[in-house]
């Protein structure tokens, strides 16, 4: 049997028919949107509507869910098949030997065994095609910044995204520009977003003259996926997957990594500087600035007093000796000195001094990382864990 999912046997039968989605919908007594998402794959027909369609189009339930081989030539509409025929005339010809208590029982025994048959069918179905479409989907998404993965080629050549997190990572602005292969305009054109393969907003598309732009505002959740959706104007709809690694997993992308460090081979006071030989600064940003360039506005290294006096600050991006050394054109950060002097002049025994990384950025986002932490003692420095 071919390897086609549900949603492509049901289009195939609605074609052969001549029937819309319009049409087939009000046969069977649900929405043109409802047949859509069926064919897309988007959902799955409820079992009195997958019974409702094999009747309709001559095939068995089986074969809609896949588990059966091809369907026979199709034949004539009718209420019942020939095998379902025969069963009931066999139950209605026979003498009633037994009480009819048992007789029904029997009889909705074998009902609780069809259904019971069905729902395995569905349920088999169900799962070979979520792990089949999740493997196609994984097997053509490729990083963000690159030319990225999506189903249904024949309608998009391509597309990209931006996402631009707010102050506080609570939410995400994120703006898509899809390019259809062919441009009608009398296409109605829209994004559906997907949680979780649920279905969560709707948001339209507008055509800029070479694209087709959405723009919104989601929450910091992982799962999302997207359909671009394409209706003409007999209402028939075609959609095409688009996703990527960035709004997959938003969450974890939009968190502030715990892992920045400031290393450093050898510490010691001298008079009233405290000197740092081969010092390793390693800043990793979310996930969310990756693959973009421009975004650092500020990096410095500051010494600073338990009341938050300042005692100096070092300009991490403009160092005249090691600046050519550091690149701070991505997201990530990461490089070694080999000799830093901090003036600590004032600080006297019993003070508290504290090595912080203050940085910020181009896009507003302010954050610090505090590295070490000293208790100035008649010896010398403490380090205060």
């Amino acid at each position: 049997m071919a390897e086609t999912t549900l949603g492509q046997r049901i289009a195939a039968k609605r074609a052969e028919l001549g029937l819309s989605q319009n049409a087939l919908g009000e046969q069977l007594g649900v929405s043109r949107q409802s047949v859509f998402k069926w064919e897309s794959d988007a959902a799955i027909p409820e079992i009195d509507k997958l019974i409702a369609l094999s009747r309709l189009f001559g095939v068995t339930v089986g074969w809609l869910l896949g588990i059966e081989e091809d369907p026979a030539p199709r034949q004539p509409r009718q209420d019942f098949t020939e095998r379902e025929k025969k069963l009931i005339e066999q139950l209605t010809s026979q003498k009633p030997v037994q009480p009819r208590w048992q007789k029904w029982l029997t009889v909705a025994a074998a009902v609780c065994a069809a259904v019971s048959l069905v729902l395995s069918g569905f349920a088999l179905y169900r799962n070979t095609t979520i792990n089949r479409n999740l493997e196609k989907l994984m097997s053509q998404f490729m990083d963000p910044g690159e030319r990225l993965g999506y189903q249904g080629a024949d309608m998009v050549s391509g597309f990209t995204y931006d996402c631009t997190p707010s102050l506080d990572l609570g939410s995400v602005e994120v703006a898509f520009d899809i390019t259809p292969r062919i441009y009608n305009e009398e296409n109605e054109c829209s994004l559906l977003a997907l949680l979780n393969g649920e279905q969560i907003a709707q948001y339209d598309c507008v055509w800029n003259g070479s694209q087709y732009r959405a723009e919104f505002t989601l929450e910091p959740e992982n799962g999302y996926q997207f359909l671009f959706c394409v209706e003409d104007t007999d209402g028939d709809a075609e959609a095409a997957y688009l996703s990527g690694t960035a709004l997959e997993n938003l969450d974890n992308n939009m968190k502030w990594p715990e892992n920045a460090s400031v290393k450093w081979k050898s510490l010691a006071l001298c008079g009233d500087a405290l000197e740092f030989t081969d010092m390793t600064v390693d800043i990793p940003l979310p996930g969310i600035f990756r693959d973009q360039r421009g975004l650092w506005e500020k990096c410095d290294l500051v010494l600073v007093t338990g009341t938050g006096e300042e005692l100096d600050r070092l300009d991490l991006m403009n160092r005249s000796a090691y600046s050519a050394q550091i690149d701070f054109g991505l997201a990530d950060v990461s490089f070694t000195t080999r000799s830093q002097r901090l003036s600590c002049s004032g600080i006297t025994v019993g003070d508290t001094v504290i090595l912080t990384l203050d940085c910020g950025l181009t896009s507003g986002h302010q954050f610090s990382y505090a590295a070490a932490t000293w208790e100035m003692t008649a010896d010398g420095l403490r380090a205060v864990s």
